[in-house]
C-alpha cells in the first residue's frame, strides 16, 4: 500500500517536469498522510493541467463524503471491475508527483518505517484515479483520489508486499490519455523497481503531526 509520502520538489521543477503550463504552488510536504490535499497532474478538456485532490476516493455515487479516508490505495489487479474504481480507471486517471514515499517492514520489535525514492533523485510520478463528488444539499464540490498499488518489486520487496504504481516519464502521455477506456489497450509503462533505492528512517513518521526535513534522513535500522 502507500500510506504516506513526500513532495518537496517545487513549482517550478514539478512543470519542467510534466511540461505543464503552470502549477499550482504548494509548501513542501515531508509527511503527507491521507486526507491531506495533494498535488496532481491530469487532462482537462483535454489540457494537462496540474490539480488539487483530497487524497482518499469519494466515488460520485456516495452518499457521504466521510469515504475519503476508506479509499487512499486502489490494487491495480481487478480496478476495471470495482464498482468504486472502474469509471475513474476509464476516465479520470491522473499522476500524482512526489519526491519519495513510505513503507513499513514488520520486525521482531515493531514496525520499522523505510523511505523508497528514486536512485537518481528524479520525480516519481505514482499512478492515479480521480473522482468529483458533489454534496447535493451544500452544493460543495470536492476533487479526490487514490493511489493505485501493485506486488512490490526491487528493494520494496523487502520491506512491503505492496507499493505505488510508478510511471516512467516515456508513460506519461500513455497513462493520462483517457480515450484509452479499456485494460487491454492501455499500456502501462512503469519506472523499473531497481532504479529505486530505500533506507530506514525514525519512526517519527508514524505521527501525522511531524512534518520536518529530518523525518526521511536515514537511520541504523537496528538502533
Amino acid at each position: 500500500m502507500c500510506g504516506g509520502f513526500v513532495l518537496f520538489d517545487d513549482h517550478l521543477t514539478i512543470r519542467e517536469h510534466f511540461g505543464l503550463d503552470t502549477a499550482f504552488e504548494i509548501n513542501p510536504g515531508y509527511n503527507i498522510c491521507p486526507g491531506s490535499m495533494i498535488l496532481g497532474v491530469g487532462r482537462l478538456e483535454e489540457k494537462l493541467s496540474s490539480m488539487l485532490f483530497r487524497w482518499g476516493l469519494i466515488p460520485g455515487w456516495s452518499k457521504s463524503k466521510q469515504t475519503q479516508y476508506k479509499m487512499i490505495n486502489a490494487r491495480m489487479e481487478g480496478i476495471w471491475h470495482k464498482p468504486s474504481f472502474k469509471s475513474a480507471i476509464r476516465y479520470r486517471r491522473c499522476l500524482i508527483p512526489a519526491s519519495g514515499f513510505y513503507e513499513w517492514k514488520k520486525t521482531a520489535s515493531g514496525k520499522q518505517p523505510y523511505f523508497i525514492t528514486a536512485s537518481d533523485s528524479s520525480i516519481l510520478a505514482m499512478a492515479g484515479i480521480w473522482e468529483s463528488w458533489e454534496d447535493k444539499s451544500s452544493g460543495e464540490v470536492i476533487l479526490s483520489c487514490s493511489i493505485l498499488t501493485t506486488e512490490a518489486g526491487g528493494v520494496v520487496k523487502d520491506i512491503h508486499d505492496r507499493m505505488p504504481v510508478i510511471i516512467d516519464p516515456s508513460g506519461y502521455t500513455d497513462w493520462l490519455d483517457c480515450r484509452v477506456q479499456s485494460s487491454k489497450d492501455l499500456i502501462i509503462r512503469e519506472k523499473p523497481a531497481e532504479k529505486l533505492t530505500a533506507w530506514p528512517v525514525r519512526t517519527l513518521v508514524n505521527n501525522p503531526g511531524n512534518n520536518s526535513l529530518d523525518l526521511f534522513r536515514a537511520v541504523d535500522s537496528k538502533r
